[in-house]
């Protein structure tokens, strides 16, 4: 189904918006095809409980028209999907013309939700039997998502997903996104793989990949599992955060957390974006209320985070918020990590409980940034079987392996062959300090 053939133009001037609209409306298990390189100017286009539809851009870019009216939910995206399966997206670029935008509100590529006619629809993400199920986007590319709102957010995501089972972002290009290229809450089976995402200084983006629950359904809970973020290229404010969500959003809820995330063999060449994006790989819960296992089953392996801003903090950060929460299963190892002010670090406000934490055979590397930092500094929480083991630090001054509160206190740990190099004319203090002990 050519959406030519329902009286597209796609001429870079016409509002094509009721002639791809209609042949969406019409399409049942078929393919829609937009002309080779065309160029259409549109308003929201809706998949609204369609079933194998396959989307094919040949190339075409859909550009967002400049919005007349604050935008929402129900039309944050240039294409909006709301209880659909097996549907494909491939080979469409997208347009957002933020810089041309007037209105505050939501400008997305793909926005994938619950119901389009409930605003508040994060009140129900429709546990185990999600709304939308079987989604792929592949080989598109998004551009200047985003609208001039007030604050931080600008809700300009390239992809956003929630309340999605088996969600597949492949081979896509982003760039200079209003908020995040790839965003997920509430979802499972999630595949985000060779991507790049390239957000300049210049730009608002919070970071690159997302996942985070931010749901308030008082009935499901709040949570994600199985997520597998791989082989991506992440440069500028590109971040990768990890959030469990807000409790005070979801007082009655039964779950709450995210489960079995790999994050592996992704590059990330980045700078600072603020709140979200001073760590290359960030990891949270921000609510003291939560409690139980919020974080389980946490690989983050082979990846290469190198920073070229200064004030970017930590490589890889965990932050807790709630001393009643537990992090389980945590492991990080074979990561490469340059010019970060500390390398792989755990903070916290409160004291957490992690369990089951293995960091091993990591390269850490400050070149000179790490004046200051840490190697690997495990500080302030509850710690049962930890391991710190055949690391590589090289040139943080203040202490290489910092386990403070922690060893030898709790059961099971460990801090073992490991190798730490610094400058000596520089250096601060001991290079592994544990606990009440200095080893040198």
């Amino acid at each position: 189904m050519n959406v030519d053939n329902y009286g597209a133009k796609g001429d870079g001037k016409t509002d094509d918006t009721n002639a791809i609209q209609n042949a969406i409306n019409a399409a049942s298990n078929d393919k829609i095809i937009f002309g080779r390189n065309k160029v259409y100017i549109v308003n929201s286009l809706y998949l609204e409980k369609k079933a194998g539809i396959v989307i094919e851009g040949n190339n075409a870019t859909l550009k967002r028209k400049i919005q007349a009216e604050y935008t929402t939910y129900t039309n944050a995206g240039i294409i909006c999907i709301f209880g659909s399966k097996n549907i494909i997206i491939k080979n469409l670029n997208f347009d957002g013309q933020r810089k041309l935008q007037k209105q505050k509100g939501f400008n997305m590529g793909v926005f994938i939700g619950g119901n389009k006619y409930n605003y508040t629809f994060f009140d129900n993400n429709y546990g185990e039997n999600k709304i939308n199920k079987n989604i792929t986007i592949s080989n598109c590319k998004f551009f200047n998502t985003g609208m001039y709102n007030e604050g931080l957010d600008k809700f300009g995501d390239g992809v956003y997903a929630h309340s999605t089972d088996s969600l597949t972002v492949k081979n896509n290009y982003f760039e200079n996104m209003g908020r995040w290229g790839i965003a997920c809450s509430e979802s499972f089976n999630v595949l985000i793989e060779k991507n790049k995402v390239i957000n300049n200084k210049e730009s608002t983006a919070l970071g690159g990949i997302d996942i985070e629950n931010e749901g308030d359904d008082n009935t499901n809970g709040s949570y994600s599992r199985n997520i597998t973020i791989r082989e991506n290229n992440l440069i500028g404010k590109s971040a990768i955060n990890i959030q469990t969500g807000i409790s005070e959003k979801n007082k009655n809820g039964k779950y709450h957390y995210i489960k079995n995330v790999i994050i592996s063999n992704n590059i990330l060449d980045l700078i600072n974006s603020g709140v979200y994006g001073k760590s290359g790989i960030f990891i949270s819960e921000v609510d003291q209320q939560n409690k139980g296992v919020i974080l389980d089953e946490i690989i983050i392996k082979n990846n290469i985070l190198k920073s070229t801003d200064a004030s970017m903090v930590n490589g890889i950060e965990f932050y807790l918020f709630g001393e009643k929460m537990t992090f389980s299963n945590i492991k990080i190892f074979g990561n490469e990590l340059y010019s970060f002010q500390n390398g792989i670090v755990t903070n916290k406000s409160v004291v957490p409980i992690f369990r089951n934490v293995y960091i091993k055979d990591n390269k850490i590397i400050s070149n000179g940034i790490g004046q200051n930092g840490d190697g690997i500094a495990t500080i302030g929480a509850k710690y049962n079987n930890f391991v710190i083991e055949n690391n590589y630090i090289e040139d943080y001054v203040n202490i290489g392996i910092q386990t403070l509160y922690n060893y030898p206190h709790q059961p099971n740990a460990e801090v073992k062959n490991n190798t730490i190099k610094f400058n000596k004319l520089k250096r601060k203090k001991n290079t592994i300090e544990l606990d009440i002990m200095d080893l040198m």
